[in-house]
C-alpha cells in the first residue's frame, strides 16, 4: 500500500511540470470521488425506479463532470 503512495507522489511531481498531465490527474480524481458520492444517490434513486436502470446514467455523469474539469484548463 506505501508503493503505490510513492507512485502517486512521484507521478504528480513529474505531471507538475506537464500541466495537461496535471489536470487530467487532478480532474480524474475529483470525478472518481463524486462517481463514489453520486452513485449511492444513483442507488436511491434505482430503488425507485424498480430496476428500470438505464445503462448510460453513470456514464453521463462521468464524462460530463471529467469535461467540465478538462475545458476549465482551455478557457480563460
Amino acid at each position: 500500500m506505501f508503493r503505490f503512495s510513492i507512485v502517486g507522489g512521484l507521478c504528480g511531481e513529474a505531471a507538475r511540470a506537464h500541466p495537461v498531465a496535471f489536470v487530467a490527474f487532478l480532474s480524474f480524481g475529483v470525478v472518481a470521488l463524486l462517481y463514489l458520492v453520486c452513485n449511492e444517490l444513483l442507488i436511491d434513486a434505482r430503488e425507485n425506479l424498480k430496476g428500470q436502470e438505464q445503462w448510460w446514467s453513470a456514464m453521463v455523469l462521468f464524462l460530463g463532470v471529467y469535461s467540465v474539469l478538462v475545458l476549465d484548463l482551455f478557457l480563460p
